[in-house]
């Protein structure tokens, strides 16, 4: 199954959404390997990934196959980003473009029982690559009007690709990230919810997010939430609203 895991807002909580998937689906007993499509490379650096000529870099030049700057971190598996990617992705003909990364996973893809992609917080080339060639999107949100104002530029950019070159992509829900404890609105949270999913015409994951300092902690040791279940009541809150999120997803195609 391959995910991709996209929003063009930035602070949404792609990188961290994408980061807990590996760590979960790996430690479930899934082969998973995870795809770092931002030159920015923040999940590259999060999961201590080795930058020395292994990236997707040499990849889309031609310099290395996929298999040889596939990585094995703590669990699962690893394609490094690089800040020069968007810049390597310019140089190709455009038929050669348009499906860099297709012509990566399917090389692949036999090997995975998971693909996790995480894309730039902008809808271009790299991020487009990973819609072609995904079975399905994960949309982290929050609940707020400028992230739902993002969403309609989103849903066009998806739309045509489900017409047009990947009749097959399906919107597996969209995630309601960092919900405050206690205090939120629970009408407004509704709304945002409501109108996201007749937007998508999808489902809203039953998992909500809490905002919580762990996420920081967790990326500042580089471990995932899961190492901070033994913590305190936030931290233990975060993990089970991640180890939910998880189990929707692998529960997913037995709906």
């Amino acid at each position: 199954m391959i995910i991709t895991i996209t929003n063009n807002k930035g602070g949404v909580g792609k990188t961290t959404t994408a980061r807990e998937l590996l760590y979960g689906l790996s430690a479930a007993g899934y082969k998973t390997l995870g795809i770092d499509l931002d030159p920015q490379c923040n999940l590259s650096m999060l999961v201590n990934a080795d930058f020395n000529n292994k990236t997707l870099k040499e990849v889309i030049s031609h310099e290395i196959d996929s298999s040889a700057a596939i990585q094995q971190t703590e669990g699962f598996y690893f394609l490094a980003s690089n800040k020069d990617l968007e810049n390597i992705l310019a140089t190709l003909p455009s038929s050669e473009k348009n499906h860099f990364l297709s012509d990566i996973v399917e090389s692949v893809k036999d090997r995975f029982d998971y693909i996790i992609i995480d894309t730039p917080p902008a809808l271009h080339e790299l991020t487009l690559g990973a819609y072609r060639c995904s079975d399905y999107l994960i949309i982290p949100a929050n609940a707020e009007l400028l992230s739902q104002q993002g969403l309609h530029n989103l849903h066009r950019e998806i739309k045509a690709i489900q017409k047009y070159e990947n009749q097959n992509l399906k919107i597996m829900g969209i995630l309601i990230n960092r919900v405050k404890n206690g205090n939120f609105p629970k009408l407004m949270l509704q709304s945002f919810s409501d109108k996201a999913a007749e937007l998508f015409d999808s489902t809203i994951f039953e998992s909500l997010i809490r905002d919580s300092i762990a996420v920081q902690e967790s990326q500042f040791m580089k471990k995932g939430i899961s190492e901070y279940k033994k913590g305190n009541s936030d931290k233990q809150n975060i993990t089970n609203d991640f180890e939910d999120f998880i189990k929707e997803v692998i529960n997913y195609e037995s709906k």
